[in-house]
């Protein structure tokens, strides 16, 4: 994978009310919130698992420069960007550092944001490796 940042998403737990997981790269880890799997319906479902390569774009809808997965199958603009519950996403990727397992709930995800950009450094692409808990 080049020597270009990686991110790598494990996903926890799945179930109907999200999917729930830890984001890594380098040194760095946060928690991930996303909409349950539903056959990869655009706008309602997480993205499959797998590896996607991702670049720094602006994103007119938020505003920011935000990370974008690129060529996932039959879906665009799957963002990785700020939200705590699931409503706050049509399909993209939620982080924060904390999370509330219960409810499922993530907090702090602008701080959490600001991190991960810190840990991609000056990097305007990278590789994102999305797995599922029970992959190897």
């Amino acid at each position: 994978m080049g020597t270009l940042p990686v991110i790598n998403i494990r996903r926890e737990i799945s179930d109907p009310r999200g999917v729930q997981g830890i984001l890594r790269c380098g040194e760095f880890s946060c928690f991930t919130l996303e909409r349950p799997w539903r056959d990869n319906q655009r706008r309602v479902s997480c993205i499959p698992a797998g590896t996607y390569k991702g670049r720094v774009l602006p994103s007119p809808r938020f505003g920011i420069d935000l990370p974008e997965l690129l060529d996932v199958p039959g879906r665009d603009q799957i963002l990785i960007h700020p939200g705590n519950t699931i409503d706050d996403t049509e399909g993209c990727i939620l982080i924060g550092l904390d999370r509330d397992e219960s409810e499922p709930r993530i907090m702090r995800s602008r701080k959490a944001l600001a991190a991960l950009f810190e840990a991609i450094g000056d990097a305007r692409e990278f590789w994102v490796n999305v797995r599922a808990e029970d992959a190897e």
